[in-house]
């Protein structure tokens, strides 16, 4: 039912219907800078030709009708005669949905009334952005219903923030297109609409059943509030990540089931994906974007927020707690860094006195006594369990090679400058 249009070709078909003229066309081809259209209008027609060029258009000889369902369930009936284009672009997400849809329709089509009302259609549809269904009806009776992905950003009691209507020359054009990412920002204050708050409140007391759904929501309105209120006081340069849900399939026999949501920073210009949101602070994370590509949208950002809020959800607190907790990794890090310091001069040292005592008799026994020295010492960390390497180098032992070995030892790393 459906075919694949070059990108381009549409708007050159609208010209050749004469419903938006050459200088319209011609100004939004070649971006123009004095160029007729307005914002509204250009972006109107960028979006019906990405939809072109990565949708499907629907062939108009094959329909008998199209039907617009709105969310109250109004029902606007649309002939073939008046619609000049109709593409549909099928949700990433396996949910049977539209991410995107665009139609044109013919400009003497705009003043009809919706049934028995003085609105026109027109108007319906640039006030009220409620379409939910699209409902195509084939010339063989064959019924096909589209039901619409509104944005995560809207009150889905109300009004899909990504549907649009631009009036341009003799064309009407009315289209939606979900967004891959979203600003932090955008999406704190659209988690604090009370129909996506509850999204996320069931959706963590589906994992914490013993929690109430009043604590629940106290306690993630208090975040979110935090989070917008960091978000107001610092304004952020722009990051290098962005926040990335990754929703993975588990199998029915882990329990686990936290784990199907995995989220992570990932890097944009490397593509890398790294641990560590919890260690950003509020004012790093509102300045990033957030991409949630496989999923309900507000399920996985519901363990985002948890993943942010490991050290609290009060900003002075959490801050403070971020801050113990980086100088308690730094202090990790420099310990590695020492421990790899001096197991590396150790084994130097070896290798060197190797060299030096060739001939001796006794040297398999010095390499086999101190070489341990060159890694950590081992340790059972249970008692059923087979022992582990610690980043401790033997004291005991150390103390004895350091009583033989000593003066030539800082000697040999003098030399290398360590």
């Amino acid at each position: 039912m459906g075919n694949q249009i070059s990108k381009g070709k549409l708007i050159a078909a609208l010209a050749d219907q004469n419903l938006i003229t050459a200088t319209s066309a011609g100004n939004y081809l070649t971006n123009a800078l004095q160029s007729t259209l307005s914002k509204k209008q250009m972006t109107a027609l960028r979006t019906v030709e990405l939809l072109d060029a990565r949708g499907q258009s629907i062939d108009l000889a094959t329909l008998r009708q199209m039907t617009l369902i709105f969310k109250n369930d109004d029902r606007l009936e649309v002939s073939p005669a008046a619609i000049a284009a109709v593409i549909f672009k099928p949700s990433s997400v396996a949910n049977g949905k539209l991410s995107g849809f665009g139609i044109v329709l013919k400009r003497d089509f705009q003043q009809a009334r919706l049934g028995d009302s003085s609105e026109t259609i027109f108007r319906r549809l640039s006030s009220h952005q409620d379409l939910k269904q699209i409902q195509l009806t084939t010339n063989n009776g064959d019924l096909i219903t589209h039901e619409i992905e509104w944005s995560p950003m809207s009150d889905p009691t109300d009004a899909d923030v990504n549907q649009q209507v631009a009036q341009i020359d003799r064309a009407v054009i009315v289209y939606g297109l979900t967004q891959s990412r979203y600003s932090m920002i955008e999406a704190v204050k659209a988690a604090l609409i009370p129909a996506n708050l509850n999204q996320i409140v069931t959706e963590f007391r589906s994992e914490n059943p013993d929690r109430s759904a009043a604590e629940v929501n106290q306690v993630m309105t208090a975040q979110l509030h935090e989070m917008l209120k960091a978000a107001d006081d610092h304004r952020q340069s722009s990051q290098k990540d962005e926040l990335l849900v990754d929703r993975v399939d588990l199998n029915k026999e882990d329990k686990d089931s936290l784990n199907s949501w995995d989220p992570v920073l990932y890097e944009l210009k490397s593509g890398e994906k790294y641990a560590g949101i919890n260690l950003e602070s509020y004012e790093s994370l509102m300045a990033m974007n957030v991409r949630i590509p496989k999923g309900n949208f507000w399920q996985g950002f519901t363990w985002l927020l948890w993943e942010i809020s490991f050290y609290g959800i009060d900003t002075k607190q959490r801050q403070q707690a971020i801050d113990q907790a980086k100088r308690n990794l730094q202090q990790r890090f420099d310990e590695i860094a020492e421990f790899e310091k001096a197991t590396q001069q150790m084994k130097r040292f070896i290798d060197w006195y190797v060299k030096k005592h060739i001939q001796d008799q006794d040297l398999p026994n010095f390499v086999e006594k101190y070489w341990p020295l060159t890694q950590g010492r081992q340790e059972k960390l249970f008692d059923d369990d087979e022992p582990v390497f610690v980043m401790e180098q033997d004291p005991q032992l150390l103390n004895e090679f350091m009583a033989n070995y000593g003066a030539a030892y800082y000697q040999l790393n003098q030399r290398h400058g360590q």
